[in-house]
């Protein structure tokens, strides 16, 4: 497994870095998986991977509470899973009423977290098994603490995996890295004198 940070102000060029490098990748190569850290969207737990099972699970806020299921269940078949108890802590995850497939005792906020966060990353250390992937989180800077605190679980479980992870973030926010032995950091700053005549000489040629 690999760590990428890659760390600048805005308007530097991250977002472009990201995006050259994943066009790099050759076509069915690697499974591209993209979390989005958005300010307005800071307050809300985990709500970058839940946006994200939204998308791959094709659930649309008008469906029904029975077609939502139905897509989740549908989603997790397509990852190998069958577990009852996994659909209804996704479905509880997503705002979704799990109904038959809630269990009758209620764990604690903790314990659910704790479920939650080891559900989230063993089914990304399932599909490491099928092909490599490639994991992005973009603006670090504005995840929620339990986000983080998945992304902080899945670099502890990468290194043996073939799992990418690569984190944009600016400067002022200062990442969890639990292996700081095995994290790259991309610093990007401004272009001194000398390099914006460069750039600007080979734009005229």
């Amino acid at each position: 497994g690999q760590v990428v940070m890659i760390c600048g102000e805005e308007g530097l060029g991250k977002s472009h870095l990201l995006e050259n490098f994943l066009n790099s990748l050759a076509p069915d190569s690697a499974e591209v998986m993209r979390l989005y850290g958005a300010p307005h969207a800071r307050g809300n737990v985990l709500h970058p991977i839940i946006s994200n099972w939204q998308r791959q699970s094709g659930i649309d806020s008008s469906d029904s509470t029975r077609v939502k299921l139905e897509k989740l269940q549908r989603r997790l078949g397509q990852l190998g899973s069958s577990d009852p108890d996994d659909l209804a802590l996704i479905a509880t995850l997503l705002s979704i009423p799990p109904g038959e497939h809630a269990k009758r005792s209620r764990p604690s906020p903790a314990t659910l977290k704790t479920r939650t966060l080891n559900l989230l990353v063993s089914q990304i250390i399932r599909r490491c098994l099928e092909q490599p992937i490639v994991v992005v989180f973009e603006d670090l800077q504005w995840l929620d603490t339990s986000s983080l605190d998945f992304l902080s679980l899945l670099m502890q479980k990468s290194p043996q995996l073939p799992l990418m992870i690569i984190g944009s973030h600016r400067p002022q926010f200062n990442p969890r890295r639990p292996d700081e032995a095995g994290t790259r950091v991309i610093e990007l700053g401004y272009l001194d004198p000398e390099g914006c005549l460069y750039i600007a000489g080979r734009r005229k040629n």
